[in-house]
């Protein structure tokens, strides 16, 4: 407390249940004040998308700071003029904005249900971190981004400040065998291949540069097969060969075409470029 202050917070952000308390105190010199305060029903339900607010609602996190302006709106004022003995001689007011609505992509329903597939599949395997992205294959929109761990934005108090984050989009990660899906398409576009052609898997290992790369040994050795069942096969032998076909730089342009090395434009904060 400083003395030479006339007011000064005590606390804020109190439940109704402490605020309760405080009132029965009837403490003189203790005042109260009834605010609003961002509340999220859903609890940790898309934590890490929503976002949280810091303690003057200003957006800290997720879509709370990336739209904090739009949300926020415009505060109202009013301005009135005064005589030498502080008779009003004039006001202007100007009406207070709401903030705009912000519509999601997100399906809730599906965003719930990968929430409780990616907690299962935590605890089975013992991770520390999980990622589910659920995106429509003809308009590419996000219908569910589901983190863990979570954490519940009405009560960041408790919360670590290293579940905050946003791993899908912060993050950058091998794809792994879904890179597959670029590398075939840059060879069934440009290089005359047709998924009925044959490609030669070579028994399930091809040496290059001095690196051997191996198919997964439960395919067995797969041999002369046509392309689609490569693909099928997720032959690592097989996407080798139609990178061979198209070539290393047009490969490349594909590689850029489908985004590697941009950001991926979602309206999230911290959105990391991709290596390619």
């Amino acid at each position: 407390m400083n003395a030479s202050r006339n007011f000064a917070w005590v606390a804020r952000k109190l439940t109704p249940e402490q605020a309760t308390r405080v009132k029965e105190l009837k403490s003189e010199g203790c005042v109260s004040s009834e605010r609003f305060k961002r509340f999220y029903p859903n609890s940790d339900l898309a934590a890490q998308i929503l976002g949280y607010v810091g303690t003057d609602d200003a957006g800290l996190g997720g879509l709370e700071r990336q739209f904090d302006d739009d949300l926020h709106g415009t505060p109202g004022h009013m301005l009135t003029a005064l005589d030498a003995k502080r008779h009003a001689r004039g006001s202007e007011e100007r009406e207070p904005l709401p903030g705009e609505n912000l519509v999601l992509s997100i399906d809730m329903n599906i965003q719930y249900m990968a929430e409780r597939a990616l907690d299962h599949q935590m605890e089975k395997t013992k991770a520390k971190h999980g990622v589910i992205v659920v995106q429509d294959p003809y308009t590419g929109q996000i219908l569910a981004l589901a983190i863990a761990p979570r954490f519940n934005p009405n009560d960041l108090r408790h919360q670590d400040s290293s579940v905050l984050k946003n791993l899908a989009v912060s993050d950058v990660y091998e794809p792994g065998s879904t890179f597959k899906l670029v590398t075939y398409s840059a060879a069934l576009d440009s290089a005359g291949v047709e998924p009925d052609d044959i490609v030669d898997c070579l028994g399930g290992a091809i040496t290059l540069f001095g690196r051997t790369i191996h198919d997964d040994k439960s395919d067995g050795h797969l041999g002369r097969i046509t392309v689609h069942k490569a693909l099928e096969k997720s032959s690592d032998v097989g996407a080798v060969q139609m990178a061979l076909k198209v070539g290393p730089n047009k490969l490349y342009n594909y590689i850029r075409g489908f985004g590697f090395g941009d950001r991926s434009g979602i309206e999230l904060p911290a959105n990391a470029r991709s290596l390619a």
